[in-house]
């Protein structure tokens, strides 16, 4: 009964969605590199950071009632609530994880619809799972996990955080070496609105993509040109520079003559690249 009235609450909801898919047309068939973004997203550190919290948010799924406090687990009816609570998060956390990912997944072999970003509301599952693990940890232990995961998750966190972090590092690295009269392309259906939240560096590049300003199509990203329109204005200059975003590669968007002259990854992982004409 609950599962029908859930669905018939949401069915609204479901049905103004597929009406709006266009907007989500950008996404592409999910992949093995999918994998890879997921587990970036619901960690945001190194691969020892997603190996010590999946550790720890096992033990916290399978380790019901061993968070409990030693003085509550003396006394049988508190153990068995302490036990019960935890078996409730258990069964909350993880097909809170779980679920949204597979879901999407199954659905994308009709329609793509899987991006990783769209499964950020799973981390508060991941942090129930793990502090659950790390709470059945007795001391000192507890202390060296809890400090060994900070460290490993730190650095990712406050590169985040940093000034000159995202696209406003990118914005930076563009400002620092574009030249006059250089150009930048967007490699996908959409145009997002960068220039406006780094403008110093991306809206001193003549945009080639463009069609419809955010605000004249009336949506959060601007409309892009047909291929064809987009290779006669790159006719026109010498240098483009493209960042990279899930989709089609730059190639399909270049007009013959463009050949790539440098690759830059900054921080180890956004790519920046420059094309040149070779004629």
């Amino acid at each position: 009964m609950t599962v029908a009235a859930v669905a018939v609450a949401v069915a609204p909801v479901t049905a103004v969605g597929w009406v709006q898919r266009a907007q989500i047309a950008w996404i592409p068939a999910p992949g093995w590199r999918d994998a890879g973004d997921l587990v970036s997203t619901l960690i945001a550190g190194s691969v020892w950071a997603a190996i010590v919290i999946a550790l720890l948010s096992v033990l916290g799924g399978i380790c019901v009632g061993s968070a409990a406090p030693a003085r509550l687990r003396r006394l049988s009816s508190l153990r068995t609530q302490a036990v019960a609570a935890d078996r409730g998060l258990t069964w909350l956390a993880v097909p809170w994880l779980v679920l949204p990912a597979l879901i999407l997944i199954a659905a994308s072999l009709l329609k793509p619809v899987y991006f990783s970003r769209y499964l950020t509301y799973c981390l508060p599952a991941v942090a129930l799972l793990a502090g659950t693990g790390l709470a059945s940890v007795r001391w000192p232990k507890r202390a060296g996990v809890l400090a060994l995961v900070v460290a490993l998750v730190a650095p990712a966190q406050l590169a985040m955080r940093a000034q000159g972090g995202g696209m406003q590092m990118v914005a930076q690295f563009l400002s620092a070496h574009r030249r006059p009269g250089d150009a930048i392309v967007y490699p996908e259906t959409s145009i997002p609105p960068w220039y406006l939240a780094y403008p110093d560096g991306f809206a001193q590049l003549r945009d080639l993509s463009m069609a419809q300003t955010p605000a004249a199509a009336g949506r959060l990203f601007g409309n892009a040109v047909p291929l064809p329109v987009l290779e006669r204005r790159e006719e026109s200059v010498r240098r483009i520079w493209i960042v990279p975003l899930p989709g089609k590669g730059p190639a399909a968007y270049l007009a013959p003559g463009f050949r790539l002259a440098h690759e830059w990854k900054l921080r180890g992982y956004q790519a920046v690249l420059l094309y040149t004409r070779t004629n």
